[in-house]
């Protein structure tokens, strides 16, 4: 009986397992006719689009969309140099169109274009080994080597043209203008230009709307992006660009630069844009002849009556530039980013040229400059006649812009009249100029004005850092009428009087401590060449030269002043033969000493103590921070002694700073 159950019971699970099968399969066969009849439509639907019928249809066709050609072997061109290959370029370029787009490789060697390359045809990419293993170099003038344009008709673009992985030698033929350039794209839809070099040429890369129509927003080209390229020794500009949207110029790196008597010259030249981004360029550009160009820069971007520029970002580039301003922005243009960016501007120009800075905005005629948001940058001005370090005219900015955390730096200026951190000129709306740093080393620096406001001005001032020399941060007149309100981080040494009518209240200053001068020399090293040489601002001395003590285990230097200062810091510099002390080599303790009021030290410990060193005697210089900074001292002077006796005991040079106010 248990055998009978088990056995009916293995028999009934079997005929379930059978359904089950069977179930699945039934199933399984209705799946696969789904899908094959979602093929056959979808096959069905494809036909009546392209009528490509059988597999060997679509395999012919797909070799077709995607062929790749030789310009060498398939087209005979010549990549020995010897003969003109610009037949043969456009030869291929027509197979490779009339094959719905393609490929077009150039394999090593040099190639020379005699005549202009002219391509008038969608999808076509020229395509390199890679660095300048393969160079197409111009050989003829007034041409360029490159021309993209579509001619079968007005206001129609060219269509997806790339160029990737070769070299572009203008040979430094036709470089005296700007009218020929390497590759000049006309009109298109669809640019990609990566991984090339361009050198030699006036103008490297122009990409521009169509000629054909005088509304440029209605045939503009767009969708470019020009990456990771190395552009050298161009003339005029590296790219070029004339009524482009959605553009991206990222990651090249821009050397040499211009030489041309032209009005503007630039790295980066972009005019009439919308939703241009420069970013992470390197850009090395100078201007080695001209000595008054102040409207060329390592990025230019210009709008006029006809368009605007609009949407603009120009982010993490680093540029340094001689001749013109790093970065020089002119309106109308609207919601301009300006973000991270390293920028040095030095060298030369004419005296008095205003646009001669770092970084130059202003507006055109009475269209003004939008929203600009300036942030992060860091920009400097260096050279003797560097006026401003930034410029800007003509801007309204809400409160959705701003200036904010931005180094304005200015070194090694000697021109002559006011010179700026940050100038502002009839600009308008609110304006945040908050967490910034503003640098000079010298005298007569002004960190940041604001002239002729226009109606509605307020300027928002807050939490700024000043690093000047002995100089109010802001002229006596800068803010008059303005309304800039507080808020600045304050430092000690600066007790000027703030802007005549301007409400800036609670607002206070940096000064850098700068090196002090005049006094009477102090101390006993009257030895060698004697106190006089300890200040003559020559710190490479032999022990021979230097100021000197004989035979002692301690001796001081110093100054004494007309009026109790404020003192940061001392350098002191060792003899460069030997270090403080001969004949031994043990090691000396260097003390900082500080006396307030008239009567002069009676002895070498008669001050306040205020900073100490113990080292082993080393050549070189040491620097002693002031650790009493709250009080005034009229008498500095620093002692070096040691536990040796009969040492003789040098001083090369002795530098005090301080603050004068």
């Amino acid at each position: 009986m248990a055998g009978y159950i088990s056995g009916g019971t293995f028999r009934l699970l079997s005929d379930q397992a059978s359904a089950a099968v069977v179930a699945a399969a039934e199933q399984a066969a209705l799946d696969a006719r789904a899908a094959q009849q979602a093929a056959e439509a979808a096959r069905d639907e494809a036909v009546e689009i392209t009528g490509i019928d059988t597999v060997a249809d679509y395999v012919a066709a797909r070799e077709l969309a995607y062929d790749e050609v030789n310009v060498v072997r398939d087209f005979g061109a010549d990549n020995t140099g010897a003969t003109s290959v610009s037949a043969a370029f456009e030869a291929a370029a027509a197979a490779v169109n009339a094959k719905s787009g393609g490929e077009i490789r150039l394999i090593h060697g040099t190639y020379v274009a005699n005549e202009q390359i002219d391509v008038d045809f969608d999808n076509v990419s020229w395509v390199g080994p890679g660095g300048d293993a393969a160079t197409v170099r111009r050989t003829a003038a007034n041409q360029h080597v490159f021309y993209l344009k579509n001619v079968s008709g007005a206001g129609i673009p060219v269509k997806n043209v790339a160029f990737r992985g070769f070299c572009i030698d203008g040979m430094s033929i036709d470089d005296s203008s700007d009218d020929y350039d390497l590759i000049r794209i006309r009109y298109a839809l669809g640019v990609r230009i990566r991984d090339m070099i361009l050198r030699n040429g006036g103008c490297a890369i122009r990409v521009s709307y169509s000629p054909d129509n005088p509304n440029i927003d209605d045939q503009r080209s767009k969708d470019v992006r020009i990456e990771g390229s190395t552009f050298e020794n161009n003339r005029y500009f590296c790219i070029q660009s004339f009524g482009v949207e959605d553009a991206v110029y990222g990651w090249n790196t821009m050397t040499g630069g211009a030489r041309s008597v032209l009005s503007e010259t630039a790295a980066i030249r972009s005019v009439w844009g919308k939703k241009i981004k420069a970013i992470g360029n390197f850009i090395d550009y100078y201007n080695s002849s001209i000595p008054n160009l102040g409207a060329n820069g390592g990025i230019l971007m210009t709008g006029d009556n006809t368009a605007p520029q609009e949407d603009i970002e120009i982010l993490y580039n680093t540029i340094a530039v001689s001749g013109g301003p790093a970065m020089s922005l002119r309106g109308p243009m609207l919601r301009p980013i300006i973000k991270g960016n390293k920028m040095r501007a030095g060298g030369r120009t004419m005296a008095g040229d205003a646009q001669f800075c770092a970084f130059y905005m202003s507006r055109k005629g009475f269209d003004p400059i939008v929203d600009l948001t300036m942030e992060d940058n860091s920009i400097v001005a260096r050279g003797v006649l560097a006026t401003t370090v930034a410029h800007i005219e003509g801007a309204l900015i809400s409160e959705q812009g701003g200036i904010r955390r931005n180094v304005f730096t200015n070194w090694g200026n000697r021109a002559s009249g006011a010179v700026y951190g940050l100038n502002l000129v009839e600009c308008g709306g609110l304006w945040p100029v908050e967490q910034n740093t503003f640098r000079a080393d010298f005298t007569g620096f002004v960190a940041a004005r604001h002239a002729a406001e226009r109606s509605g001005f307020v300027g928002v001032a807050s939490k700024n850092t000043f690093h000047l020399p002995g100089t109010p941060p802001f002229a006596s007149t800068a803010f008059a009428g303005s309304k800039w309100l507080k808020g600045n981080g304050y430092w000690r040494g600066w007790n000027g009087a703030v802007a005549s009518g301007a409400p800036v209240d609670d607002n206070s200053y940096i000064t850098a401590p700068q090196q002090l001068s005049g006094g009477a020399n102090l101390g006993d090293m009257t030895d060698g060449g004697g106190l006089a040489v300890v200040f003559d601002g020559v710190r490479s001395k032999n022990f021979t030269a230097s100021a000197r003590k004989a035979a002692s285990i301690s001796a001081y230097a110093g100054k004494s002043y007309s009026a109790d200062l404020g003192i940061s810091h001392v350098h002191v510099t060792a003899p460069n033969d030997h270090g403080f002390i001969r004949p031994s080599d043990a090691s000396i303790t260097l003390r900082l000493y500080g006396k307030a009021g008239a009567t002069p030290p009676a002895t070498v410990a008669d001050g306040d103590l205020l900073s100490t060193a113990v080292l082993v005697d080393t050549t070189g210089q040491q620097k002693l921070e002031n650790m009493n900074a709250g009080v005034g001292y009229r008498h500095v002077w620093v002692r070096i002694s040691t536990s040796e006796p009969d040492q003789d005991i040098g001083l090369a040079q002795l530098e005090i700073y301080g603050y004068t106010s």
